[in-house]
């Protein structure tokens, strides 16, 4: 059962960092991408923005870590 949940996890997070390159490079409207789903656009809307902001902590950090090894 943790396998399956895990599975189920994993499909979510690769369908949420689909909606976000797809809103990114424009190639499918929100309102699609919910159609397409079976989700509501304004879900839709919510799953980018925290997708996005994940993305943009992430950079963030990863640049801090490369400023912080070039530190003396």
């Amino acid at each position: 059962l943790p396998i399956l949940t895990n599975n189920v996890a994993g499909a979510y997070r690769r369908r949420d960092e689909l909606f976000l390159a797809l809103a990114l490079s424009n190639s499918l409207s929100r309102q699609d991408m919910a159609r397409a789903a079976g989700l509501n656009k304004t879900r839709v809307d919510q799953i980018i923005r925290e997708m996005a902001e994940e993305d943009q902590q992430r950079k963030q950090r990863e640049g801090e870590e490369r400023v912080r090894r070039h530190m003396p």
